[in-house]
């Protein structure tokens, strides 16, 4: 919670299913995960909540199983809402290579190979542009204390690549384009 409020999350919503070990596979690691209800909720909060954007990791086979299967959830909550009301689904990655689906996600296969957007952790801002925006991701990541080896992460992978789900939103694309100029002038 803390490092999502590092991030400027105001709301954190928890659906009090079980984290388990550490897997690369998604389904091993929501074995015991009612997924109706976690899909229906994330649903639910999408709609009262006029989301116009879902941040997201990107689902590889290299991420955690549940980190995978939250991306996949959150697809199909937007895919029952109204064409009209569907936030765009952005996937995040510090890895820029070609995104290939996982076999057994294989058919959760929305994302484009290559990703559409970057940014860069190293742009300098603030009085004398004596900071930079990895300092924020360091000060999320010193929030995860109980991760262990993320905390050798610190200063790493000095751009985030970002996929968009066209499938997510009709004007999923323009949408994105939108976002990331309007993050470009600030």
């Amino acid at each position: 919670m803390n490092a999502g409020r590092v991030l400027g999350i105001h709301k954190h919503f928890f659906l009090g299913q079980k984290d388990g070990s550490f897997t690369n596979d998604e389904e091993s690691a929501i074995a015991h995960w009612d997924s109706h209800r976690v899909v229906a909720i994330i649903a639910a909060k999408l709609k009262k909540g006029h989301y116009a954007y879902v941040f997201s990791i990107l689902p590889r086979a290299t991420t955690h199983g549940a980190h995978q299967a939250a991306t996949i959830f959150a697809a199909d909550a937007i895919d029952r809402l109204s064409k009209n009301t569907r936030p765009v689904l952005l996937g995040f990655d510090t890895d820029d290579a070609a995104f290939k689906e996982s076999p057994q996600l294989q058919e959760n296969q929305r994302w484009p190979a290559r990703y559409a957007y970057a940014f860069g952790r190293t742009v300098k801002f603030g009085f004398h542009d004596a900071l930079s925006y990895q300092i924020v991701v360091d000060w999320m990541i010193a929030e995860h204390k109980s991760q262990g080896l993320l905390q050798t992460m610190c200063g790493r992978d000095p751009q985030e690549f970002i996929w968009v789900d066209l499938e997510s939103s009709p004007e999923a694309q323009s949408e994105a384009d939108l976002l990331f100029r309007t993050l470009a002038v600030h």
